[in-house]
């Protein structure tokens, strides 16, 4: 092939992209290259205090994704948020390990997250928070990639819902396997 022709067949790829990229699936949909859950570590979660909560991400067969920290200023990184109502807000994020994925063409393999991952991010909630039940929404923002290129960055969505209870209120534990 000519370079006049990869060229235009890489401007065409571009163009796809740009087109079909807000139509972008949220996180469980078939297109998505992603799948993501919250899982608890609380059945109830008192206004005052911090709660680890754990973001499970089941990545594509195939498919890597960029760390938080990537090796390269060239990568885009992950970044975990939230958004919630006044008072509810992350207070940490422990982001797994990274592995080495050596790309053809690198000098240096590239720190990366593929197959199964879980994120964990510490749920601060205000005292002045009022007991009730919370609708918030995780943002997974990322960029994947195969062995052949990499697609553009996305935010894949998880909503979800919290109880939370009255500061002094007990609740128990759940889902300790998860939070050894």
């Amino acid at each position: 092939m000519g370079k006049p022709f990869k060229a235009a067949l890489w401007a065409l790829g571009l163009l796809v992209i740009v087109l079909l990229g807000p139509a972008q699936a949220k996180a469980g949909d078939d297109s998505s290259l992603l799948t993501m859950q919250v899982i608890h570590s609380r059945n109830g979660y008192a206004a005052g205090g911090q709660y680890p909560l754990a973001l499970q991400v089941q990545i594509a067969r195939g498919y890597h994704i960029n760390t938080h920290q990537p090796n390269s200023p060239d990568l885009v990184p992950s970044k975990l948020s939230l958004a919630a109502p006044a008072g509810i807000a992350i207070q940490q994020i422990a982001y797994p390990q990274a592995r080495q994925h050596k790309v053809q063409g690198e000098d240096k393999p590239w720190l990366v997250w593929s197959d199964n991952i879980t994120i964990k991010p510490v749920l601060r909630i205000d005292p002045q928070v009022t007991p009730g039940r919370y609708d918030l929404a995780l943002a997974l923002f990322y960029q994947a990639c195969d062995d052949q290129m990499c697609q553009m960055p996305i935010s894949e969505e998880l909503n979800f819902a919290i109880e939370v209870i009255a500061v002094g209120q007990s609740s128990a534990p759940i889902n300790n396997d998860v939070f050894k």
